[in-house]
C-alpha cells in the first residue's frame, strides 16, 4: 500500500491505494504482488481471458 505521506500528494485516500498500478518492467515473474498476494504472469493472462469472455457474453 502507498505510504500515508505520499497519498495526499497525489490526492489518494486509503481506499484508492489498491486501485493504483505501477508497471515495472525489470521485475521477474513471481515477484509481482497485489493485495498481499503474489501475482504471476499466467494468472494475469487467465484473468484477462475471463474478463474478455464476460465482455463478449
Amino acid at each position: 500500500m502507498w505510504p500515508r505521506t505520499k497519498r495526499p500528494k497525489f490526492g489518494l485516500t486509503g481506499d484508492d491505494a489498491l486501485r493504483v498500478r505501477v508497471l515495472v518492467h525489470e521485475q521477474p515473474d513471481g515477484t509481482w504482488g497485489a493485495g498481499g498476494s503474489v501475482i504471476r504472469y499466467a494468472d494475469l493472462v487467465a484473468l484477462a481471458q475471463q474478463d474478455k469472455e464476460q465482455a463478449d457474453a
